[in-house]
């Protein structure tokens, strides 16, 4: 039996399956995103900054990206623009979450910042809520017209079950094919009272001319799979690389 063989037979014993990547495709989302984009400098829509960890992360890839970044709490948006003021050009911060419609919404920050959510975290929910503010919702599309900004290379939504909600307020942009790459996360678990399944993201999205690229980052809960982050590409992108 060959190394390779064995590697993977002793893997398999151990419930994990190891099988060739496509082009280097699917194992890391920024590498593809890199690829897909084919230069350093995109527009990037940073919606659900937190503290600023994809800020990093992206910069990490897209050197001289021009970033706006939404944070709508706003005692880590503080942080936010502690954590990304040493990039002096091309780092925008926003106090105001993106939705539907431009609105007044009551945000739920949670003991872990990172599960704030304008969602109810469901009996399966991670954490608890510690505070309730009210904060300010525009659209993508409102946003665009207002700064002039034609098209979006990059669309990243990390919002706790607000992703739909996000991606409802740039079908203006997304009819323009406009928006080049969707980067959002996808809750599989009922991890907040009322959040739409899953699917009616990704049926959103493909209804308005993506294709899936990848899911990433499988993360699983009590045996079953939580939650993960896609991918996705606009059909004209895809025409056009």
């Amino acid at each position: 039996m060959s190394l390779r063989k064995l590697a993977r037979s002793s893997l398999a014993t151990l419930g994990f399956k190891v099988s060739r990547v496509p082009h280097g495709v699917g194992g890391n989302a920024f590498a593809d995103m890199k690829r897909l984009i084919g230069h350093d400098h995109p527009l990037i829509f940073d919606v659900g900054a937190n503290i600023g960890q994809s800020v990093e992360l992206f910069r990490s890839y897209f050197a001289h990206a021009q970033m706006h970044s939404f944070e709508p709490s706003p005692s880590v948006f503080q942080k936010l623009k502690e954590n990304t003021g040493k990039y002096k050009t091309g780092q925008h911060a926003w106090n105001c979450a993106l939705g539907s419609s431009n609105a007044q919404l009551q945000l739920l920050e949670n003991r872990s910042a990172e599960w704030t959510s304008f969602l109810k975290p469901s009996s399966e929910g991670v954490g608890a809520v510690t505070r309730e503010v009210i904060v300010p919702v525009r659209t993508v599309d409102e946003f665009c017209h207002e700064q002039n900004i034609r098209s979006i290379d990059i669309l990243k939504s990390d919002t706790q079950g607000f992703d739909l909600e996000v991606l409802k307020g740039a079908t203006e942009m997304f009819a323009r094919n406009a928006v080049r790459l969707v980067y959002c996360e996808l809750i599989i678990a009922n991890l907040y009272e009322g959040m739409p399944p899953f699917g009616d993201v990704c049926n959103f999205l493909t209804s308005h001319g993506f294709e899936l690229v990848s899911f990433y980052d499988i993360s699983y809960a009590r045996g079953l799979a939580s939650w993960t982050d896609g991918l996705f590409i606009h059909r004209s992108t895809k025409a056009a690389s």
